[in-house]
């Protein structure tokens, strides 16, 4: 009963928030099991999701085989798309499944919700427990020949980005960049790519060095200025304030 009572209350929630229940039984040796899907709008910009509807409560194990069973009975499914949403700290996987056309839709929406759903698929493409995880060991350590050719791919990238910033070393040397500096670069069998030394041209210091002054050295001096700056500033305040009266006084 406490089960029972715990499915009615999600099938509310999520009746609330436009959600339908499809109820799906994979074999005879399986537990129904609950999907909640409603109707994808696709937004302006969005029209290739056209015809999509948006699942969640998937499954733990094999949501995609289980989703495509499903939804395929409806009609032709042309996508589909599991992903994971971060709502209030916590992750959501859905699936957005895509039909072939708006009639497949209005199929699944209108489909019983107290109606069990029997999808068939093979039980050997449904492994739990140890067999799931022995193929998921296997998957998961490619063959020496598939791992050779995943090895030797990465090196051939790897070379080709180290000769690329070889290029690019040999075509900025003698040449300033847009601060002025000219990269310097010393290479040889001892110094493998080089040692980089950033000097600045002639020009740059000329033109980023400015003359500096030493206005008011002792602090006398300095609080003499700074009064005499608050005094410039309290004649302009009266001056502007004269103004704005006389101004309002015309009017």
């Amino acid at each position: 009963r406490q089960v029972h009572g715990a499915t009615k209350i999600l099938r509310d929630s999520m009746a609330a928030q436009g959600f339908r229940v499809l109820q799906i039984r994979l074999s005879d040796s399986f537990l129904p099991r609950q999907l909640f899907f409603k109707e994808h709008k696709a937004q302006k910009g969005q029209e290739a999701l056209a015809n999509s509807v948006f699942v969640t409560n998937l499954p733990p194990y094999h949501a995609e085989t289980i989703v495509q069973a499903a939804f395929s009975q409806f009609g032709e499914v042309i996508d589909l798309e599991l992903g994971t949403l971060d709502r209030d700290g916590s992750s959501i996987e859905f699936a957005r499944v895509q039909f072939d056309s708006k009639e497949s839709v209005n199929a699944a929406l209108s489909f019983d919700t107290d109606t069990v759903l029997a999808c068939h698929v093979p039980e050997e493409q449904l492994l739990l427990g140890l067999e799931k995880w022995k193929s998921d060991y296997l998957r998961s350590r490619p063959p020496a020949d598939q791992l050779k050719a995943q090895v030797g791919q990465f090196l051939v990238q790897f070379d080709a980005a180290e000769e690329q910033e070889k290029q690019e070393l040999a075509e900025a040397h003698g040449k300033p960049d847009k601060d002025g500096f000219i990269l310097v670069t010393r290479s040889g069998p001892k110094h493998g790519l080089g040692v980089h030394v950033a000097t600045a041209s002639d020009e740059t210091i000329r033109r980023k060095v400015k003359p500096k002054t030493q206005l008011d050295f002792y602090r006398f001096q300095q609080r003499q200025r700074r009064r005499e700056e608050i005094a410039t500033l309290r004649q302009k305040f009266e001056l502007d304030k004269k103004r704005i009266a006389d101004l309002r006084a015309q009017r």
